[in-house]
């Protein structure tokens, strides 16, 4: 484990720090707090740390003179600097002192966090490699040769826990973590007892994790060492992954990094987008094993295809009167591979019929459903929908309400209000010109509309 001290003069942020997040997860245990530079040295003079993460302004001693400080004296601290947007600039001094990183605090969500963690973990990594040391009465480090290997972890569900593979490794370990769950161990960073593969394959749970061992390792992780295990997993693991292969065997060098998706590859993502809005593969069986075997062989852009994908599960939510489908869109963001996407479709594909209704007139209201949202920025009306799916109007008018538990309007009014939040919040585009974007030419009416709606004015969704 790596010894770390928080160094800030501000309560709320040290202990925020302290437990707003799962430290021991990336190697890291929080052996310590202070107040200002000077209790920080006090606290050194009694504790061994390899890792000080201070604040820059601080009073009685401040960040610069604590670093000024520590570095004769403790060669081999790695230090990050903890800093706010408006100190920006003091970064650049404090990483010509020694520091190795910065955190910057205003930015202190998980995933932000998470990424900055990883980030300084590596180089803190690196600084031991580079040193040929993994810390004192530590385990002798075994030398890296031709068949290095590493253990690559990726969840097979969320909240799958670390804990016991963390606990066989070396304490001077900090395995680098991955978005979204996953986790990476060169086999030099395991205890000297468990660099065995069979033994650690017999360790690790294979009902929580995925495991991948990649052989011919790099001595150490550079910039680039993220980028490859992210891509191998998000997309060629994605596709790849089946619950009939107990571990996959890779060569480092096989791995690429994040890529431009190819010409070739677009079209095949325009292909499958297709054949999956035509939702005929809800009722043909062999339609569906047809696109499924497609996905996995065209292997297209792993996260443009789960976008489409999750984009129609999300409008699913209007089928009230199917049980469950409210959550549906929850469930699929714990998928993490094509196959547990085929067995979830295979057991949603039966929910979408209705037994009234014909095929046919089932698949039109899955296509109408999607229409709403493809062509909101049109203003489109039950009417147009009803003749692109070619059936009359009542007819369709008491198809859908049947279908979806709630009028053809409500639904459209909810898409459209849905629309208008996102773009709220995620843009900074003027109200009418969001009115346009769902439908309104009149944005006077747009705001009366919303109010109705949601009961505030869209002007005070970006206050609340």
């Amino acid at each position: 484990m790596i010894e770390a001290l928080i160094v800030d003069d501000e309560y709320i942020v040290r202990k925020g720090l302290v437990h707003m997040f799962p430290w021991e997860e990336f190697g890291i245990r929080i052996a310590g707090e202070a107040p200002n530079g000077a209790k920080a040295l006090e606290f050194m003079e009694n504790h061994t740390i390899q890792l000080l993460i201070t604040d820059i302004s601080m009073p009685i001693m401040d960040g610069f003179e604590l670093i000024k400080a520590v570095k004769p004296r403790y060669e081999h601290l790695a230090i990050v600097v903890l800093t706010c947007h408006q100190d920006f600039h003091y970064v650049q001094d404090a990483l010509r002192l020694g520091a190795i990183d910065y955190i910057v605090k205003t930015e202190l969500e998980n995933d932000t966090l998470h990424q900055s963690i990883s980030r300084f973990v590596m180089r803190v990594k690196e600084q031991a490699a580079n040193r040929n040391e993994v810390g004192p009465a530590q385990e002798p480090e075994v030398p890296i040769h031709s068949e290095s290997w590493g253990l690559l972890l990726t969840p097979l569900r969320k909240g799958a826990g670390l804990s016991e593979v963390l606990a066989l490794t070396l304490e001077s370990a900090a395995p680098l973590m991955l978005p979204d769950g996953g986790c990476f161990i060169p086999s030099h960073e395991l205890k000297l007892g468990y660099r065995d593969k069979e033994r650690i394959l017999d360790l690790v749970d294979g009902s929580s994790w995925v495991i991948t061992i990649l052989h011919n390792l790099r001595r150490n992780a550079d910039k680039s060492t993220l980028d490859k295990l992210n891509d191998y997993w998000k997309n060629k693991l994605f596709y790849e992954y089946t619950c009939h292969t107990p571990v996959y065997e890779v060569d480092w060098h096989s791995l690429n990094g994040e890529r431009k998706p190819s010409p070739e590859a677009n079209q095949a993502l325009h292909q499958l987008t297709q054949q999956w809005k035509s939702f005929l593969w809800v009722y043909d069986d062999n339609l569906f094993r047809q696109m499924v075997q497609d996905v996995k062989e065209r292997q297209s852009p792993a996260a443009a295809w789960k976008e489409v994908l999750q984009q129609t599960v999300s409008l699913w939510r209007h089928l009230v009167a199917i049980d469950g489908s409210a959550n549906w869109h929850v469930e699929t963001s714990a998928l993490y591979y094509w196959e547990q996407w085929v067995d979830w479709l295979s057991l949603i594909r039966p929910k979408l019929r209705r037994q009234e209704f014909s095929d046919e007139v089932c698949i039109s209201i899955l296509r109408a459903i999607h229409m709403i949202r493809q062509d909101i920025h049109l203003g489109i009306n039950q009417s147009e929908v009803a003749a692109k799916v070619k059936i009359t109007r009542s007819y369709f008018s008491h198809c859908f309400k049947q279908y979806a538990g709630q009028t053809f309007q409500e639904v459209i009014n909810d898409i459209r209000v849905e629309r208008a939040c996102e773009l709220l919040l995620s843009t900074q585009e003027p109200v009418y010109r969001i009115a346009e974007q769902v439908g309104f030419d009149d944005d006077k009416y747009f705001s009366k509309f919303f109010k109705q709606q949601t009961g505030m004015l869209p002007s005070n969704v970006r206050k609340v």
